[in-house]
Parts: C-alpha cells; sequence; structure tokens
C-alpha cells in the first residue's frame, strides 16, 4: 500500500512539473504575441499622439490645411483601418496601400472630400471614408522691433499677432503705441493693434501664417535717437556700489527705454544702513559708458547697451562711517533722553 502512494506521488509530481512547463512554454508565447501585437498598435496609438489646447473649436470650412498638421483616417471596407498620418513638409499625406495625396492648402472640409474620393476611385472602391483633425500644426514666426526679446517662436495657426507679442515678452518702453506690422510675402500689412486692445475693432488682432514676419515699430522719439538695434540683448548692463543685491547677481539684460533708477531698483535699491539712514545716494548715480565717457547725478539718465551704474556712499555714511551710523544714533537718543529729563525737572521746580 505504501509502495503504491509513493509510485502516485511521483507520478503526480512528474506531471504537475510537465504542466507548468507546457503552461510556462504558452505564457512566453503569448508574452511574445502580446509584445508584437503592442509593437504594432503603437504605430497608431492615440496614446503617443500630441494635443494641442484650442481656445474654441475649429470651423473646418475656414481651417486651412499645411505641413504638420495631423489626420485620423478611418477606413471600413474588408479591414477597418484607423490611421494617424501627418501632413508632410511639401503638403502631402501618404495613404499605405493607397498612395499619396496633396492636402496642402485647401480646407479641412475640402480635404476630407478629396481624400475620401481618392481611397474610393483608386483602390477600396465600396470602402466608408472617415477623416477627421486630430491635431493642428506649429511653425515658427519671427518678432522684430521694439519687443523685449525678438527672435523666432513657435505659433500655430490659430494664434494672433497679439498671442506673438505676448510670447515674445511683450513690448519695451519705445515701442510704437499704435502699429504693428506683418511682413508676409515681401508685402506688408498694418494692424492697427490700438484699436483691437481698446476693443473697437477686433478684426485687427490677425490670424498668423507660416513665414510671417511681425515689426514692432519703434516710437518716433527712439528713431530719432538711433534706439533701433534688435542685438540689445546681446549687452549686459552692471549696477554695484551701495546697493542691497551685490556681486555678479546685479548684471542685468539691457531692456531699451530703462533708467539707471529702473536698474538700482532691480538691485534692491539703495542699501539700508538701518531704518532711518541709507548708505547709498541715489540721487548721485553715476552711469560709466563703454566708450569711456561718465556721466553724473543719473538717476534719471536712459541707460545704453553696457552700461554700467555706480551708486556712491551718501555724505552721511563718508562722515560717520557704518558703524559711526548706529553710535551717532545711540548718543543722539542718549542726548534726546537727556534734554528730556532735564526739562522735566526744570518744569517741577517752577
Amino acid at each position: 500500500m505504501k509502495k503504491i502512494i509513493i509510485i502516485i506521488l511521483i507520478i503526480s509530481g512528474v506531471f504537475a512539473q510537465n504542466l507548468e512547463n507546457i503552461f510556462s512554454q504558452e505564457s512566453n508565447g503569448l508574452d511574445k504575441n502580446s509584445i508584437q501585437v503592442n509593437q504594432n498598435m503603437d504605430l497608431t496609438s492615440v496614446e503617443n499622439l500630441t494635443y494641442t489646447p484650442v481656445e474654441k473649436p475649429i470651423n473646418p470650412d475656414k481651417y486651412i490645411l499645411g505641413p504638420g498638421d495631423l489626420l485620423g483616417i478611418n477606413i471600413i471596407s474588408t479591414k477597418n483601418l484607423s490611421l494617424p498620418i501627418r501632413v508632410n513638409p511639401v503638403g502631402e499625406i501618404m495613404i499605405p496601400s493607397v498612395g499619396v495625396l496633396n492636402v496642402s492648402e485647401i480646407s479641412l472640409t475640402d480635404a476630407k472630400i478629396k481624400i475620401n474620393n481618392y481611397i474610393i476611385e483608386t483602390a477600396l472602391k465600396n470602402a466608408v471614408v472617415n477623416v477627421t483633425l486630430l491635431d493642428i500644426r506649429r511653425f515658427k514666426v519671427q518678432v522684430l522691433g521694439a519687443v523685449n526679446n525678438p527672435g523666432f517662436i513657435y505659433v500655430t495657426p490659430l494664434d494672433k499677432v497679439y498671442d506673438a507679442i505676448l510670447q515674445i515678452g511683450g513690448v519695451q518702453k519705445f515701442a510704437h503705441t499704435d502699429v504693428v506690422q506683418i511682413i508676409r510675402d515681401k508685402n506688408i500689412i498694418e494692424i492697427k493693434i490700438k484699436e483691437y486692445l481698446s476693443g473697437n475693432d477686433v478684426s485687427q488682432n490677425a490670424l498668423l501664417k507660416s513665414g510671417d514676419i511681425i515689426f514692432v515699430p519703434f516710437s518716433d522719439y527712439a528713431n530719432s535717437v538711433g534706439l533701433t538695434s534688435g542685438e540689445y540683448n546681446n549687452h549686459q548692463v552692471v549696477v554695484y556700489g551701495f546697493v542691497n543685491r551685490s556681486g555678479g547677481s546685479n548684471s542685468f539684460k539691457y531692456f531699451p527705454g530703462y533708467t539707471a533708477r529702473d536698474y538700482i531698483a532691480m538691485a534692491g535699491g539703495t542699501k539700508e544702513q538701518n531704518a532711518s539712514f541709507r548708505s547709498g545716494n541715489i540721487n548721485r548715480a553715476i552711469v560709466y559708458r563703454s566708450d569711456g565717457s561718465k556721466i553724473k547725478n543719473a538717476i534719471n539718465e536712459i541707460i545704453l547697451p553696457g552700461d554700467m551704474i555706480e551708486v556712491p556712499p551718501s555724505l552721511l555714511y563718508q562722515i560717520v562711517g557704518g558703524d559711526g551710523i548706529a553710535r551717532m544714533l545711540s548718543t543722539l537718543a542718549s542726548i534726546a533722553s537727556s534734554v528730556y529729563i532735564i526739562d522735566s525737572i526744570i518744569e517741577k521746580q517752577k
């Protein structure tokens, strides 16, 4: 009896081990198939697609397609295919097993009709085709002139002139307050941005197109003094002396139209010795120019690229020094207290 039980246990163990190996092999096979399926799915997975937030729904009759737009094409035939296809740099889409079709510079509505007809006429006569816009393109425009950070920025076909100006850091003090220019295909379009900002004419905030150059003109005063360079961000303005911030942290980007007072404020203002006295004299600020010239009492001087601004010590600080001010205040407090006591005694004797 014991021998029979032992034999049964041995057979059960061998069977269990074989069964485990069988399931292990099937599991490995399933994992490989699963991995293969996932790899295929990655090519069309919605999770891998980008998404650009929009202010309001896009009008398919007015939205013009261009390189970078991402279309979703669903083909229902003998097989059901869902394909995300991006418009390539020359304005074409490549539909697998169908062909290449140009959809650039036409509306989304027209593109849907064109793609549908192309697929049915070329490859799948009885197919049902649906086309949608999965994501909108981004492209570069250049912003120049009287703005704080001139250069290239990325925008979408839904962005407008004022959006681009805000993205570049806004206009600076010497900007023209009424007009912004769009240079498009060698033509100049004038935008009365003041009319848009005042709410009188919202159409003045025009939509942007690929290749646009936005130019913010300088004011008449800026033109008269020659402040029309777009390279000012390559130059630093340094503030040193008796200011609250010290060291390398007082090296600032050049902002056209800023005065010495503005830069001293960015450096934390003049240094305070205590609540009553300042050791720095802001009104006697000195500006040193890159050409070697020196401007005294320059608190309201318009700063130029490369200027160095010095905040000298106050007269009181020069006389008594840093510790001397504290001692002087203590002495004055003692004198005031003594005068008060003596005055009180005199009053009591009267």
